[in-house]
């Protein structure tokens, strides 16, 4: 696998597919295996608008330098700790997950959980099916999501997950000043009774019963 942004040719060569790199390292492919090149190219062209092109009608393929962008998304660049050593460099997770932006997708006991990855410390194995995560200080311009069925509790502006982790996040969305308040359904009385938010130092998050919806 290579990002195209690596990618200076693609060349159709009968049953091969020659990929010349921008350092100039030079790979022949089996494009009958598992090639993105017979999958169909789209073109979009300033004249002629958007034009798709069968492979089979394919000679040669050059990637040119890619126009001035605006702000994107940081590589992710980290240190993998192996049996074989410690490799440090840029990471790409899963083949495909590269940059800040991407998310790790996993499964806890309370349900599903997609975290950006940049909003991760670390992932270290913890079984042969389970990692532990720990998350990073959030930066500013990073939006946590988390169900509330994780939290164990909320004392503004720090959070504490059911795992021990806690998050130390900035008094704005749900813990800023937009936040109107919240409403308490005490048992036997028919009306809620309402806290504003400046009011409320600490909330703690009962697990929900066992069997119900998370």
């Amino acid at each position: 696998m290579a990002r195209f942004g690596e990618i200076a040719r693609i060349e159709a060569r009968g049953k091969k597919v020659r990929v010349t790199l921008k350092s100039g390292t030079a790979l022949d492919l089996d494009r009958f295996e598992a090639s993105d090149f017979d999958d169909g190219v789209r073109v979009w062209d300033g004249r002629r608008g958007v034009v798709d092109l069968d492979s089979l009608r394919i000679r040669t393929i050059e990637l040119l330098p890619t126009a001035g962008l605006g702000a994107v998304p940081h590589r992710l660049h980290g240190t993998v700790r192996t049996r074989q050593g410690d490799f440090t460099g840029f990471v790409q997770w899963d083949r495909q997950e590269c940059v800040g932006t991407d998310e790790l997708v996993g499964h806890t006991a309370e349900g599903a959980l997609r975290l950006r990855f940049d909003t991760l410390r670390s992932i270290a194995r913890q079984s042969r099916d389970s990692s532990r995560v720990t998350l990073d200080a959030p930066s500013r311009g990073v939006d946590y999501s988390i169900p509330f069925s994780l939290i164990a509790s909320i004392a503004p502006p720090k959070v504490t997950l059911r795992s021990g982790e806690e998050l130390h996040l900035e008094r704005a969305g749900d813990l800023g000043e937009e936040n109107a308040g919240m409403l308490i359904f005490v048992d036997g009385r028919q009306r809620p009774e309402y806290v504003p938010w400046t009011d409320v130092e600490r909330v703690d998050l009962a697990p929900p019963p066992s069997g119900s919806e998370a």
